[in-house]
């Protein structure tokens, strides 16, 4: 039976993680994702949508595949066919692609939650949340 229906996937920084997680971690998350939909599935092919931070992930997936398919082109010699067994992206759609931290790095209290971080990494809290 053909996988023909829209599936989610909850990386770490949409679990209520977020500043905690980073793009790589999410971008593993989505090729787990899409490893099973390939394996248990049959998977021939997705389109992946990315919202808000989930714009920077899908951005971030691509980016690693792209570089994933080169070095294997390159270790094999062959003609850039797929690296791996995940499906073939055929479309990707960023909808509202911003940077949050971009966004907020200027705002005052962000410049003193910055501060307040260093502080806690040169004590040895650098596991500890600032700001919450």
């Amino acid at each position: 039976m053909p996988f023909d229906q829209p599936a989610r996937v909850l990386t770490s920084v949409a679990a209520r993680r977020y500043g905690t997680s980073c793009l790589d971690r999410d971008a593993e998350e989505v090729r787990m994702l899409m490893r099973v939909l390939r394996s248990e599935y049959g998977c021939k092919g997705v389109a992946i949508v990315g919202h808000s931070t989930g714009s920077q992930i899908v951005t971030r997936f691509m980016q690693q595949q792209q570089q994933r398919q080169q070095a294997a082109s390159q270790a094999a010699g062959h003609d850039g066919s797929p690296a791996d067994d995940l499906p073939p992206v055929l479309a990707t759609v960023l909808h509202s692609a911003v940077s949050d931290r971009e966004c907020m790095a200027g705002k005052p209290r962000m410049v003193d939650m910055a501060a307040a971080a260093e502080k806690m990494v040169a004590e040895g809290k650098g596991q500890e949340i600032v700001g919450r």
